[in-house]
Order: C-alpha cells, then structure tokens, then sequence
C-alpha cells in the first residue's frame, strides 16, 4: 500500500518542474547534432512533455475526478483543431511525412501530438491552482531575458553561437531573426501582464528583475529588426490601448489612451507617406530598425515572393478544399506546381507560405482553418471576457496587455509561421488561459468562489495534514507500472534513437574528409537506425559524396575508379529509396 497523498504532493512537483524543463527547451542548442536549432529545442521538449503526459495519467488514476480533462470550449477547440490535423495526416499525400515531419521544421503530427499533451496536462494538473502557473509564467519571463542575452553574449565574444540562417541580424538560440523576434514580442506584454497583477506583492529584486528584463527584451527585439513583428507589436499595442477606451470608466484613463493611440495613427500615417524621403534619409542609416521599417515595399524581392506565395498558395487550396493536402505538405505543393516565370519566385524554394493562416489553409484544409480560427476567436473571447470582469483599474490593464499579446502574435505569425520554440510558447500560453480563466466557466452556485480557494489550497497540498490517509492498491498500483513501461519505449523511439542518428550526421561530418570508407560507415549507422530523418541523413550523405568528388577533380584526394563506383551506386540507391519512401 501506498499513501496516496504523499505521492500525489510528489507527483505534483515533479509536474511542475517538468513544465519548467518543457519550457527551458527553448534556450537549447547542440551543435553535435543535425539541425541544431531546431532538434535541439523540441526532442527535449518532446521527452519532458511526454513524462509530463505519464505524471498526469498517474495523478488521474488516483483521483480522476480531480485532475481529469476539463473540456470546456478552449479546450474543445483545441481538440477539435488536432483532430482536423490527425484526419489531414491520415489522407495526406505523403501519410509517413505527415505523421512524423521532418528535422528542419518538426512539424509532423507526431510533433505536434505533444503540444496538445503539454497543455492537457498544464491546465488539468493545475486547474484549480494559479500559483504554479503564476510560477511557470515567471519561469517563461527568466527563459526569455536568457534568450534576449546570447546576442549580446555574443556580440561581446563570451559565447560563440552556431551561425544561423542571416548572419547580418542576430538569430540568438532560434538561428533566425524572425523566429527570435517572435519569441521576445509575445514576452513583452507577458511582462507587463506579470508586473501589474503581481507587482506589488512581490520583492524588490523581482520588481527591477522585472522592468531590468523588458528593457534588455525590448532592446534586443528593436536590434533584431524583424519587420513583421515590429507591425505586430505595434498593432498589439493600438488594439490594447483602443479596447482600454471601452472598458476603462476612468476618464483619465481614456484620454491618454485616446491620445496614445492617436499618437500611433498619425505616425503611422506620416510614416507611409514620407516612407521614400525616410529611406533615402541619413536616419534610416542611422537607425537600422527605421531603416528596415522604411525598406517596406511591395516592389521588394523578398516581399513580392511572399505575396505571390499566398496568392499561388489560395490557388492550390482550391484542388483539395476539404481536408488539404496534409500536415506538413505544403513543400510537395510548392514544387509540384514551381514556375520559374517570376524572379522573385525563381530565387527561392518554400516549404511553408510565410503565413500561418495559408500554411494551415494548404495543408489542413477549410475545415482546418476554421477549426484554428475557432480556437483563435475562443481565446479572443475569453481575454475580453476577462478584462470586462476584472474588478480594478490595475487588473483590466494587465489584461488588456494580454489582448496586445495576442494580437501581436496573430500578426507576427500573418508574416511568418510557428517554430516549435514559439509553438511551446503558444500552447503554455492557452493552458495559462485556461487556468486563469476557469472562474468564467463556474456555474452560479452557493459560495463559488470559496469553493475554488478551497480546491485551490487542496491542490497546493496545504491542508493535507488534515485530510485522512488514502491509500491505493494493487490494481492501480499495476496500472501505474504499465503507464511507466510505456512510457519508455515512446521515449526511446520518438526521442532517443533521432537524437542518436542527428549525432551521428554530424560525426560524419567531422570525421576525416578522405577517408571515404569511415564517413560513409558512419552514414550507414545513422540510417540503420531507421527513424524519421532517413530522407535527411541520406541527402546529407550525398551532398558529402558531391564535395568529396570535387576534391578528387582538384587533385586534392586521391582515391581509386572502384571506391568512387561503388560509392555512386550506394548514393544513387539512397536516393531511390528515399525519394520513393519519402518523395
């Protein structure tokens, strides 16, 4: 026998720690491995989720009624968008891709499948406790100034980072400005929503950890330049400062809103007129971010390229309306139907449009559109209905920051799409939500809200003393091994053995470049271990074949006529097969 108590109490703070783990995922880079901005983050996060996942199934088999799922309408239109996802996978053009994805994006359902479990378990371990949840939104904000130092570490020659994919903007741990920005925007406003609500009850030190944090943030958001998040930002903020006029009695109150949001039409609105003077002007030379602001242009390479991917990419929706043509499929659409009739296009190969809202349109359909629209407008509600219920001036404000939030994320992502590092962001995000607005759901009865404090205190273990001592037995006690024994082959298959072929890419990599033999015995390693990244592992093998070919044609190698043939046929045969299993 077990005292059910105690191990509930353990059980609960291995939850949270592992949500902390889930969300420290972020900062991770390993340079020994393929992909190492992006593997790096999500099998890590994709093992402390899945753990996270085996504690809450072992918390419900000892008090289901506690920590079951609470499907309310958040929670049923994320369960409605994945399963649009799992149906999408399923009839996709490549079913295999779909459900597993790749190392660059990570995106298969497979992938995704652990997203949905990360918020289940957030918001049903939780539900009735704030206070973990207010300690893992702290968590996030610490997560971030980290994230927001490594440019700088950088820059200041501290900490080398691995070069990412533009080398004229910082990337920090994300390798990409756009992804970097999107993760500092999203926090901005996070930071201001933690200060207001918790502010006064917290230390000195948290306070100036606080505001020191959103100044570094909001430094480093400017310095990285991105377009699009700079205009979600900015929207973020006129929608924040626009709903305060409606829901902020203080007359105050409503006219420096007025004022401010005025402030930003106006400047908005020169902004555009003079965009050309600006452009040409010593400031934008000045001034990087004014610079890349001005640079705007529908003419742009860059921006053309986008525009006619969307345009091409609501054309191709219309083959396969329904359910698209499958989770993480929108790089078969670009090639199948690539023309090189436009420069802009010719220059440039998409696997994703560039736009969430397209991308989720190509590969899930109407049917998923709607469904991501319908999770989008219940989270909209919910922030709204929280700002109209908060009872002081302080708590409205916070949550109308998180309006700006959310509304800056909608944008940023119009221009660009999910990473996992902003996806674990995302759906921390909703299962913070759905805790902190569980109150709106209550039904009118007798004393609710002392009914939530006292649920509320139960969950934080502080009246266990005076409950009796449960105990479980050999039923559930079996139940409990078999979640456990599960739990490790998952680990192993969907963690561990790419973790071992992503290291052994690199190995080969690193390995002596003459030795044509020990590189490709290495490769063969890699593939032998049969998972996912086959398709990768074998194109990298043959770009290494190509360069090795080229040093030989230089003079720089010297080899024999039946090594390079025998290494020809393996490459080919490698790239038969993997096109076949994976085309």
């Amino acid at each position: 026998m077990i005292n059910v108590l105690k191990l509930e109490g353990k059980l609960r703070k291995t939850a949270f720690w592992l949500g902390v783990l889930c969300l420290a995922s972020v900062i991770l880079i390993l340079p020994n491995i393929l992909r190492p901005f992006i593997l790096a983050k999500m099998l890590p996060f994709q093992t402390f989720s899945l753990f996270l996942t085996a504690v809450w199934i072992i918390l419900m088999i000892l008090d289901f009624k506690k920590y079951r799922p609470r499907f309310n309408w958040l929670t049923i239109a994320v369960t409605i968008f994945y399963v649009i996802i799992l149906l999408s996978s399923i009839f996709s053009l490549v079913p295999y891709r779909s459900f597993w994805g790749n190392a660059e994006r990570m995106e298969g359902f497979i992938s995704l499948f652990h997203f949905y479990l990360f918020f289940l378990a957030l918001s049903s371990i939780f539900y009735s406790d704030k206070e973990s949840i207010k300690k893992l939104v702290f968590a996030s904000i610490i997560v971030n100034f980290v994230v927001a130092l490594f440019p700088i570490l950088e820059l200041l020659k501290i900490i080398p980072l691995p070069s990412g994919e533009n080398l004229t903007r910082p990337g920090g741990v994300f390798g990409n400005p756009a992804f970097f920005a999107g993760f500092l925007l999203v926090h901005l406003f996070l930071i201001v929503w933690y200060y207001l609500v918790y502010g006064k009850k917290e230390s000195q030190n948290k306070k100036i950890f606080l505001i020191f944090s959103g100044i570094v943030s909001f430094i480093v958001f400017l310095w990285v330049q991105t377009r699009g998040s700079i205009l979600g930002f900015l929207a973020g903020l006129f929608v924040a400062l626009v709903a305060s006029i409606f829901f902020i009695r203080n007359k105050k109150y409503k006219k420096w809103s007025t004022i401010a949001a005025g402030i930003i039409v106006i400047a908005g609105i020169l902004f555009v007129v003079f965009q050309p003077q600006i452009q040409k002007s010593s400031i934008s030379k000045d001034i990087p971010v004014i610079g890349r602001l001005a640079s705007i242009s529908l003419s742009d390479t860059s921006t053309r390229a986008r525009i006619l991917n969307w345009q091409r990419s609501f054309e191709w929706w219309k083959q396969k309306p329904i359910l698209g043509y499958g989770q993480d499929m929108f790089y078969q659409v670009f090639d199948k139907n690539y023309t090189a009739d436009d420069f802009a296009l010719s220059t440039e190969r998409f696997d994703r449009a560039h736009n969430k809202f397209f991308d989720v349109l190509v590969m899930n359909g109407i049917v998923g559109l709607l469904a991501y629209l319908f999770l989008l407008g219940v989270a909209a509600y919910l922030i709204i209905k929280k700002i109209k219920k908060s009872e002081n001036i302080t708590a409205k404000f916070a949550w109308l920051s998180i309006l700006g939030l959310f509304v800056s994320y909608l944008v940023h992502n119009f221009f660009v799409f999910d990473t996992p590092a902003n996806s674990i962001f995302f759906y921390f995000f909703l299962a913070f939500l759905n805790v902190f607005t569980a109150d709106l759901w209550q039904k009118k009865s007798v004393a609710p809200q002392a009914q939530s404090v006292k649920e509320e205190k139960k969950a934080n273990g502080s009246s266990l003393q005076n409950l009796p001592a449960k105990k479980i037995y050999g039923s559930k006690i079996s139940i409990i091994f078999l979640v456990l024994i599960l739990t490790i082959p998952a680990f192993y298959y969907i963690d561990l053995k790419p973790y071992k072929a992503a290291k052994l890419v690199v190995d080969a990599n690193r390995a002596n470049f003459s030795n044509l033999s020990n590189v490709f015995s290495i490769y063969q390693k890699a593939v032998s271990l049969n998972t996912f990244l086959n398709t990768e592992i074998k194109k990298t093998w043959g770009d290494y074949f190509y360069s090795y070919l080229i040093y030989v044609e230089q003079g720089k190698i010297k080899t024999n006529k039946d090594d390079i043939v025998s290494a020809y046929e393996q490459i080919k045969n490698n790239l038969i097969t993997g096109y076949q299993h994976e085309p």
